[in-house]
């Protein structure tokens, strides 16, 4: 019998992962949400966005366990570098653990996203993935990662909007009060439509935005990625007058998995422009 997914209940401490009680178990989280094809699609496509040349400096910030970073150098080639900066001393010291035979022109720097170590004008290329919504001063990093991008260089951010997720459930209000929930366990669970602004705002020219929808018919792999079991806990716990409906909600979920009609979906963003 396959193994099933894990229940992971710390998404919304991704900012914060080394003060937690067990820290590698985001890095055992982020394996399996990395190992996704819908997730390794995406990725791909930012890397193509960026427009990597061989002898660029690309710089990916909140680079976690540094997956991205490896498969970026690939395109810079021995001539480039590419950086990989993270808040999180687990992350990196896992991103280089797994690169140290690679010989690979990468490095990989503990540091504060929202104060980025490095000279303006300093990368022909930066990149974010779902690091935005996990900061209280998203727009700060943001600002950031347009200091540092050279002029002409392109700037590559995908966010999920968690609160742009749907689901099939009958019971409307409590999947309504399930969104909300999830949304808000997240510093900023609504940062993927702020991102057309954030770019427009900063003066970026040839703006592209790309919907990427996440599609999910198999409950356990909504519950690897999401976990709604923990979401309907916060609900039972916060506001016990709702456990019951909550806890049924739940129930048909699970029962709409065996039936094999689940179905739910998460949008995420994924945008591009370039520095004038």
């Amino acid at each position: 019998m396959a193994q099933q997914p894990q229940s992971f209940t710390g998404h919304h401490h991704y900012a914060n992962i080394d003060q937690q009680a067990a820290p590698t178990s985001f890095v055992a989280h982020l394996d399996q949400i990395t190992a996704l094809e819908q997730i390794l699609a995406y990725k791909r496509q930012s890397y193509d966005l960026l427009q990597i040349q061989p002898g660029q400096r690309i710089l990916d910030v909140g680079c976690g366990t540094g997956d991205d970073v490896r498969a970026m150098a690939e395109r810079v080639g021995a001539m480039g570098r590419v950086i990989g900066p993270d808040s999180s001393a687990t992350m990196i010291q896992t991103a280089q653990e797994r690169t140290e035979s690679a010989n690979l022109p990468v490095e990989f720097q503990l540091g504060n996203l929202m104060q980025l170590d490095f000279p303006n004008a300093s990368f022909d290329g930066v990149r974010a993935d779902r690091v935005l919504h996990h900061l209280t001063a998203f727009e700060q990093a943001f600002g950031e990662m347009v200091r540092v991008t050279r002029s002409g260089g392109r700037i590559v951010i995908f966010e999920p909007d968690v609160d742009a997720f749907i689901g099939n459930s009958p019971d409307k209000a409590m999947t309504r009060q399930v969104i909300q929930t999830f949304t808000d366990h997240y510093p900023n669970g609504q940062c993927g439509r702020h991102l057309y602004r954030l770019y427009k705002t900063a003066g970026l020219q040839e703006v592209g935005l790309h919907a990427i929808p996440f599609l999910f018919t198999e409950v356990e792999l909504a519950e690897q990625t999401m976990n709604l079991s923990h979401v309907v806990n916060l609900i039972a716990t916060s506001h016990p007058d709702q456990a019951d409906q909550a806890n049924r909600w739940l129930a048909d979920v699970k029962q709409a998995g065996r039936e094999g009609v689940f179905f739910c979906m998460l949008l995420g963003m994924l945008i591009v422009g370039k520095k004038p």
